[in-house]
């Protein structure tokens, strides 16, 4: 399954969407991952992400950020403040340049997707996590659950 199939996918569902890449030497050299974040984003409350391998187009990981509350109110989580998040006890950063070297690759494609107003960033990130795996009979890489 490749990142045009996931955005054909939710397609009705996205407002609006943001597609960056963030280069293995960068965060090495600069150590700037939180910094490149916040550029590239613009501050938009909820929505899912994917994180591609520029290389093979490999999809590595399915993510969101914002959860939907009793009466239809969302967190206040930005998708940029997710992906700054600690992953796994490491730094965003090292979380991040540890998935770049140990799938030797050059540079990390992430694809951001914004809902439209009222739609639930869990469900739009079930719908492709089961899509995924109804497809591959696996899950993305880097998610260790569904």
């Amino acid at each position: 399954m490749k990142i045009k199939d996931i955005k054909l996918l939710v397609a009705s569902h996205i407002e609006e969407h943001s597609d960056f890449q963030i280069k293995k030497a960068d965060v090495e050299e600069t150590g700037q991952y939180k910094d490149i974040i916040k550029d590239k984003l613009p501050k938009k409350n909820y929505g899912v992400y994917v994180w591609v391998n520029s290389e093979t187009e490999e999809i590595l990981y399915i993510g969101m950020a914002g959860k939907m509350y009793t009466g239809g109110k969302f967190s206040k989580q930005t998708i940029s403040e997710r992906l700054c998040n600690t992953r796994g006890g490491k730094s965003p950063k090292d979380a991040v340049l540890n998935i770049m070297i140990k799938e030797c690759i050059n540079s990390l494609d992430f694809h951001i997707m914004y809902l439209k107003k009222g739609e639930p960033p869990s469900y739009i990130e079930a719908l492709m996590l089961y899509n995924y795996y109804k497809k591959t009979n696996n899950l993305p890489k880097y998610n260790n659950w569904f």
